[in-house]
């Protein structure tokens, strides 16, 4: 893949990139998603936030116009091929030895139209692990072997640390946990949408959140997220 100077691949590329700017641009921009799981005894919510300047890090780019510049551009279609780089991780082949020859990043851009499928009820939840050297907090995955978000905890919650192919993960600690609750909120803390649920909550009403920084415990058996 020559994305300085192939056309056919650079319109392949925004295409794919474009995807998945909308995808999160329509479910996480200006939003905190939590998604909610049974934890043993417990319901756990993990409350996850993006940031436009992650976006790069997701596809495996360095922008040398800078993170933010890399979405916005991504979004208008004027991406200057000359400032792509691949990072280290997206050049590699982590199945050279195998049949599939793509590199992390030719991976990393066939996971995308499986992303849409995380925000319905085929998402589930892996807590602590690694996978591909990546060290995750938890990975919102799909139930089938397509996509995995690996996220991170900070203290506004968890951030998108990387985007993983799961093609050829068959553990069966990566399978994760389904989710039983979908829902985001604005920047006022107010319901904003419900994808799905099974805890009695009210579109619209203020929602208790369940992971650090000015968070709180719900009163409905949900605990705060590790």
């Amino acid at each position: 893949m020559n994305l300085k100077s192939d056309k056919d691949d650079q319109r392949y590329v925004l295409k794919k990139l474009q995807e998945f700017a909308r995808f999160f641009e329509e479910h996480f921009l200006n939003k905190t998603v939590h998604f909610t799981f049974k934890n043993g005894s417990y319901n756990t919510a993990v409350r996850v936030k993006f940031m436009p300047h992650q976006f790069q890090h997701l596809v495996g780019i360095k922008y040398e116009l800078g993170a933010n510049a890399f979405w916005e551009h991504v979004l208008k279609g004027n991406v200057s091929w000359r400032a792509v780089k691949l990072t280290d991780f997206a050049r590699q082949r982590s199945n050279k030895f195998g049949r599939d020859k793509r590199t992390n990043f030719e991976k990393k851009l066939n996971t995308i139209s499986s992303a849409k499928d995380i925000m319905t009820e085929k998402v589930r939840i892996c807590t602590e692990g690694e996978l591909f050297g990546v060290e995750y907090d938890h990975l919102i995955r799909t139930n089938r072997q397509t996509i995995g978000l690996a996220s991170k905890t900070a203290k506004f919650g968890e951030y998108f640390l990387s985007n993983l192919d799961l093609t050829d993960v068959t553990d069966k600690d990566k399978r994760g946990e389904k989710v039983i609750q979908l829902t985001s909120f604005n920047n006022q803390r107010l319901l904003y949408k419900i994808y799905f649920k099974k805890l009695n909550i009210k579109k619209g009403k203020k929602y208790k959140h369940v992971n650090n920084g000015a968070a709180h415990h719900i009163k409905v058996g949900m605990k705060k997220a590790n």
